[in-house]
């Protein structure tokens, strides 16, 4: 009724937000982070309304989820997004934490414009079974029957957007299923990545940024 993307993780999550100084009061960039510790009783993460993702819960003692991505589209150059990304690894690196989880979406719900992407994805950033995302929606795209095993690879790897390329780059891997958001016109895929493998792989992230 609003008109405002509003919800239940809000009010106890962490918010990133980046000002343009130039005007008053500007927000070019927002992040939300929300760590496992401040949901309440009952509570799961926004990524849990579609994807069941017991087993990193069960494996990850301290869980962070990603989302309210959001960079104006006149600031897409790269500056906002690495200054919340820096912030991001602060609180990631200051509060020990084990994974990061999220979703990563794809504009459109045409089926087969995606594929080549999740075909990339599927064959080479795959979550193992045990940590494996898997989808509570009836509507959803299973990877393992529809994904391609000869695709154009780098035309695929173009098509990544930058946001989840920047994930893959520090080890993210993604579920074996997509789901289909016909509000928002997108298909998107659960995905996480291993705190301590991503500091193993970039031990000086932050101080790169």
């Amino acid at each position: 009724a609003a008109k405002e993307d509003m919800d239940q993780w809000d009010e106890n999550g962490f918010h990133i937000i980046v000002l343009d100084t130039r005007e008053p009061f500007k927000v070019v960039g927002t992040l939300r982070l929300f760590y496992n510790i401040r949901l309440l009783a009952g509570q799961n993460f926004y990524t849990e309304e579609t994807f069941d993702l017991s087993g990193i819960r069960a494996h990850f003692p301290k869980c962070l989820e990603l989302s309210r991505f959001c960079i104006d589209p006149n600031g897409r150059g790269g500056a906002i997004l690495m200054l919340i990304w820096k912030y991001a690894m602060s609180f990631i690196q200051d509060n020990q934490i084990d994974v990061m989880l999220g979703c990563a979406s794809f504009s459109g719900i045409s089926v087969p414009t995606h594929l080549p992407i999740l075909s990339y994805l599927y064959q080479h950033h795959l979550a193992p079974a045990s940590l494996m995302p898997k989808p509570k929606v009836p509507e959803y795209i299973d990877l393992n029957k529809v994904h391609h095993e000869y695709v154009e690879w780098v035309s695929a790897q173009k098509s990544i957007p930058p946001l989840l390329r920047g994930y893959l780059k520090i080890g993210a891997k993604i579920s074996d299923a997509a789901i289909i958001d016909h509000s928002f016109n997108t298909v998107y895929v659960a995905i996480y990545v291993e705190a301590n493998r991503m500091r193993d792989q970039n031990p000086n992230l932050v101080n790169h940024i």
